[in-house]
């Protein structure tokens, strides 16, 4: 996952920067989710910064799971501690901070406009904004600053989407590999575990699907801890490790559950020293079997797309 995380003092424009970039790339086809961190800490009495960051941890994992792989989340990161715990909730294996600021005056402005006056925690909001729009000049691990200061949201927005869409294609992706093809699956839950597997099929430029009997070892394994990583090596000089995270999704036939593994980091094993010119060769001796086996490939292949 590729976390893009919007920072910046009250009234900079986190959320309406965020939002015009999930909404734009969402317009542009490209899948993407929005987490405001700032409404998962909205709660009286407050709750522990643990327990929001556990809240984050679940939303970064659910929108994985359903195949996001692009996430923008706004967070007031006051300490470079709040970050890095951040950070480590959302599982990305890639992200991008973007600290957004404006001059005090024009924060207080803008935050008056828009709260209650009413509101008894308008002074306080006020008077933190203009606190931190010095102190999180020292954030570290800022990759993009960018000044909301006389400036439109929809240019602020394009100026962090270009930085984005660079980061996005420099992404690696799955290479492409022949139905049937052995690949080796890892697992932890213990002790180091690892079984060959034939029914996995690519399900995006960083997800895999593939089915396990019910019976299999593996199965119980992802269940306890989800971390994996799947190995293959296949004709057209197929080479690579696959690092990530399953999902046990609904049975795709009797006795077999569909697992989707979606891909947080990618080694590649290739070299220009060697070609792999073939995986391994095999072949079903057992007619039911392999009937069994075409059933479950084309389930598979509709969850895949």
């Amino acid at each position: 996952m590729f976390a893009v995380v919007v920072t910046g003092p009250p009234g900079a424009g986190k959320t309406e920067t965020a939002t015009l970039l999930h909404d734009g790339l969402g317009d542009a086809g490209v899948a993407n989710a929005l987490i405001e961190l700032d409404h998962l800490e909205r709660c009286y009495p407050p709750l522990p910064a643990a327990t929001t960051m556990a809240h984050a941890a679940a939303l970064a994992s659910s929108f994985r799971r359903a195949g996001h792989d692009l996430l923008f989340v706004t967070a007031t990161l006051e300490t470079d501690a709040y970050g890095a715990a951040l950070l480590d909730a959302l599982g990305a294996d890639d992200r991008l901070l973007v600290r957004l600021t404006a001059e005090p005056d024009t924060l207080e402005r803008r935050i008056r406009a828009r709260e209650p006056a009413s509101w008894s925690g308008l002074d306080g909001l006020v008077a933190a904004a203009r606190r931190l729009v010095v102190t999180m000049s020292d954030l570290s691990g800022v990759d993009l600053v960018l000044s909301t200061e006389g400036v439109a949201p929809a240019a602020v927005a394009a100026a962090v989407e270009e930085v984005v869409r660079e980061r996005l294609a420099a992404r690696p992706a799955l290479p492409g590999w022949e139905p049937g093809s052995v690949a080796v699956l890892a697992t932890g839950a213990g002790a180091p575990h690892a079984i060959p597997i034939s029914t996995a099929l690519r399900a995006g430029p960083r997800a895999i699907v593939l089915g396990l009997a019910h019976r299999r070892e593996t199965l119980a394994r992802l269940r306890e801890d989800p971390r994996c990583a799947f190995t293959l090596l296949a004709a057209g000089d197929v080479a690579f490790t696959a690092h990530g995270h399953a999902t046990v999704l609904d049975d795709v036939a009797e006795g077999v559950a569909a697992v989707r593994i979606d891909v947080t980091a990618i080694r590649e094993h290739g070299t220009d020293r060697f070609d792999i010119d073939a995986g391994v060769a095999w072949h079903w001796t057992d007619p039911e079997a392999e009937r069994r086996d075409a059933a479950v490939r084309n389930a598979l292949a509709r969850l895949a797309g």
